[in-house]
């Protein structure tokens, strides 16, 4: 006999509703009228109704031999395993199951983190103490110091396929920062230069404005001296007008 879990079911029949009639079982007033739809859909929330009052079948899943931790594979089948657990022998020999076979003593197999890994191993080379029992390897039975050695395998392997990723990032990153680098320098040669120009800029602004003053004056003297001499000690306001545009080159 199959089984199913409950919500699966109720999640299929509202995803039924939604699809074929486009209404959602959880909004009961998409479903209030009397059209053969919503009609349709409204026993199809009433059986969602029943499901939910359905008592839970006393039932335990089952580890297929597949995912058992007690099963290794068959050195010349691909369809066959080989049981290591000593409870399921009946000979001296180790059973051949299939992928689908189950028992009561299954357990399903579970990754190992890494600090669980290097604790084990740790205990287990410590010769003076006996720290079987926190092993969390124990539960693979005569199979715990094997299983022990693939799994530390499996983490060698692991860190050292991190530490070449992780120098492949770092050489990246070092490219990148001498990049970075380059572009920096150059930049702010760029600055530099910019700061150079900006600053012979107002040394020549600053000449110029000097000079320029410097020229109205001796011009402006010999106005002054020519306007003695014509009209007398005095210099009209509209004689330095006329110097400031011929200085500037107004008409």
């Amino acid at each position: 006999m199959a089984y199913i879990k409950l919500q699966n079911a109720i999640k299929a029949i509202k995803e039924y509703a939604l699809e074929a009639y486009d209404i959602d079982l959880d909004i009961p007033e998409q479903f209030a009228g009397s059209n053969p739809e919503e009609r349709f859909c409204e026993g199809l929330y009433e059986a969602t109704e029943v499901l939910e009052d359905i008592p839970a079948a006393d039932v335990v899943e089952v580890v297929r031999c597949q995912d058992c931790r007690f099963c290794e594979k068959h050195p010349t089948s691909d369809k066959l395993k080989i049981c290591t657990n000593e409870q399921q022998w009946v000979t001296d020999c180790y059973p051949l199951v299939y992928d689908n076979d189950f028992c009561s003593f299954g357990k399903k197999e579970r990754i190992m983190t890494d600090n669980e890994i290097r604790r084990d191993l740790l205990r287990c080379a410590n010769k003076e103490v006996s720290f079987c029992k926190e092993c969390r390897h124990r539960n693979y039975g005569d199979r715990c110091c094997i299983q022990l050695m693939q799994d530390s395998l499996t983490l060698i392997n692991r860190q050292k396929a991190d530490i070449e990723e992780l120098k492949s990032d770092i050489a990246i990153l070092k490219d990148s920062n001498i990049n970075l680098q380059e572009l920096y320098y150059t930049e702010k040669e760029k600055v530099t230069q910019a700061k150079q120009k900006v600053t012979d800029a107002c040394k020549m602004l600053k000449t110029t404005k000097s000079e320029a003053i410097k020229e109205f004056a001796e011009r402006l003297k010999e106005r002054l001296l020519w306007s003695c001499e014509c009209e007398g000690e005095f210099v009209l306001k509209s004689d330095i007008d006329n110097l400031v545009k011929e200085m500037v080159g107004e008409q």
